[in-house]
């Protein structure tokens, strides 16, 4: 059973509410780095043009991800909420998103502007949902973004975040991880803890 809602489903509905508000919005398709090996295209964002100006998107990457929209710039750093971000030429990998953490650069996922058609987006979404690689389909995963930082759940790991400090807390499995979910993302499961259980790891 999967806790949260990933890239496909957050910024698929996100797109729907921007075009339907006439703005002129397209989805983008990005490998992320963040464990080194780039993966395939399996993360979704969205490219908005407002003014004659371009905009990056993004509600559906649940790390240290964006709180906002930035600019379709390289070289162009932008604070939001204490985290910095920045896009940049990444070769063969089209442009990268990076994040500041301790003084250095962390590279979160790369993209192109290449068309992505639907069936280009199913096919990712198929990947994320259903492949027993995906992290997706064997983790109990939730994050929500804060003022000054986020808190993160993988499974009974509950980390929070701030641009000065980490702080992680192993939770115990039943009524503690139920009240964690409740408390701090506001989920309230109708079912036992028994049935959501994480799936044995590949």
């Amino acid at each position: 059973m999967r806790l949260d809602s990933y890239c496909f489903e957050l910024n698929g509905l996100f797109l729907m509410a921007l075009q339907a508000f006439g703005f002129d919005a397209r989805p983008l398709l990005a490998r992320v780095h963040l464990r080194g090996e780039p993966t395939a295209r399996t993360h979704e964002l969205i490219l908005v043009t407002a003014h004659g100006r371009q905009w990056i998107a993004d509600v559906g990457f649940g790390g240290p991800g964006l709180r906002a929209p930035i600019p379709f710039e390289l070289n162009h750093p932008t604070t939001q909420d204490g985290l910095t971000f920045q896009l940049v030429d990444a070769g063969p990998y089209g442009m990268m998103l990076q994040s500041q953490k301790d003084g250095q650069w962390i590279n979160l996922y790369s993209f192109d502007l290449g068309h992505v058609f639907p069936a280009d987006v199913a096919l990712g979404n198929h990947f994320t949902s259903t492949h027993p690689q995906s992290f997706f389909t064997f983790a109990r995963v939730a994050a929500l973004p804060r003022p000054n930082g986020r808190v993160a759940l993988f499974n009974c790991s509950l980390t929070h975040l701030t641009p000065e400090n980490e702080y992680d807390q192993l939770l115990s499995e039943g009524q503690p991880y139920l009240s964690a979910l409740k408390t701090f993302f506001g989920i309230e499961l109708e079912v036992p803890y028994e049935a959501i259980r994480p799936l044995p790891q590949p």
